[in-house]
Formats: C-alpha cells, structure tokens, sequence
C-alpha cells in the first residue's frame, strides 16, 4: 500500500487527494479529520504549495479557527451521575450489572442506564458505541415519525426520510424529494428539531435559500430567525 502523499505548510500536515477527472485545485480544513488538498494526477507539489500560499491568510485564520473548535470540544466521562442531554433534557448516566456479557443503555425517565455484566465496568469505547447506536435508534423512532406528522400538516410530503450521520449538516433535502436527518438532533429540543425539519420540507418547494424560502419557512414557524 502506497503512503499517503503529505505536504507541510504553517505548520500543519495536508494530505494530497488526487483524482483523475479533477481540472481545479482546492482545499478542505477539518477539526477532526486529517486537512485535505484535491488535485489532478499530474499537478506538480510546487504548484500545490503555490496555491497554499495564494490562500496564506484565509487558512492562517481558519486554521486557528479549528484549533480553538478543537479546544473546545467536549470529551464525555462514563461516570456515574455524568449528564448526557436527550431531547433538550439532561439525563443522569448510571451503571446497572445483570447477567449478560454485551452491554445494553436505555433511556429511562432521567437516566441513561448502562446495563453490564456483573462484577466488572464495560470498556469506555464500547460504552460510546452503545450510547451513540442508543441515539441512532432513537432518532430513526422520533425524527422520522415527527417529520411525517408535520409533512402532514404543512402538506409537503417528502419522497423518504433518512437518518444520516453528518459533521456540518443537521439536515438537508435533494432534488428527488429525499430528506435527511441528522441522529445528532437528539440531543436538542422538540422546538429546535422541529425547526430543522420544517426548514427541510419548505426545501420541498424552494430548493434554494431565496426569499420566497423563508417566507414558507415563517409561515410555518413565525420565530425562526429566533
């Protein structure tokens, strides 16, 4: 297997992706990935350094931008009485032993439970797989239910809803009628996923962000700018 193909600049690493359809250079910055250049097969690495230099001040800015994300971001401990939000509302983490060996969480009422094998506390990688998919099949119940009722009542039907994993979308709508929904909204409030989703369905009839859009999206939800 061939090494990825590296070039240094402001101190950063960026990986070269080349593509042999692709005619323009460009550049993609990533809190939690790896930074990405794409290219064309033959681009030599000066004219690729180049073009970083043309954008010397743009990635100089987001790049400190990403760290101070990076900084920021939380990192969850599986203790007990950790509060992990659901749907807008805290829920306490607790652990809970019983007799099988995988480990299994639940919501119930104001706690995430952690059932485990007796005697032991489960691996931590383990328990945030199990919350995560504990939220995924949460979301493909509530999002894709709430998303039909008020498809219903603004009578835009979408052609399917999906539930996606995404960094940088909490939602998004195609040409052929397909809306997606990010599991993450799950953490928020009723209100906040009930916005999300309007904003989709109004993309419905307005596939685009013009004024005509966000009169449909006010009618609907008149404190949306909120």
């Amino acid at each position: 297997m061939m090494d990825a193909e590296k070039i240094n600049y402001l101190n950063r690493e960026f990986t070269v992706v080349r593509k042999s359809r692709r005619r323009t250079l460009s550049v993609k910055l990533s809190a939690r990935d790896s930074n990405k250049i794409y290219a064309s097969l033959g681009l030599s690495q000066k004219v690729i350094l180049d073009f970083l230099m043309s954008k010397h001040d743009w990635l100089e800015k987001n790049l400190i931008k990403l760290e101070e994300i990076k900084s920021q971001e939380h990192h969850p401990e599986f203790i007990e009485g950790q509060l992990f939000p659901f749907l807008g509302e805290m829920k306490y983490f607790t652990f809970a032993p019983y007799k099988n060996k995988k480990i299994k969480l639940q919501i119930e009422d104001g706690f995430i439970s952690c059932y485990h094998q007796q005697g032991e506390l489960p691996d931590e990688q383990k328990i945030l797989q199990g919350l995560i998919q504990l939220y995924k099949q949460e979301a493909s119940v509530y999002l894709i239910q709430r998303c039909k009722e008020l498809a219903q009542e603004l009578k835009l039907i979408p052609a399917q809803v999906k539930i996606q994993t995404a960094h940088s979308r909490w939602g998004s709508c195609n040409s052929h009628g397909i809306v997606n929904l990010n599991w993450k909204l799950m953490l928020f409030s009723p209100s906040l996923i009930d916005y999300v989703i309007i904003h989709e369905l109004c993309h419905l009839k307005h596939m685009n962000h013009s004024e005509n859009f966000w009169s449909l999206v006010q009618s609907f939800y008149p404190h949306y700018d909120q």
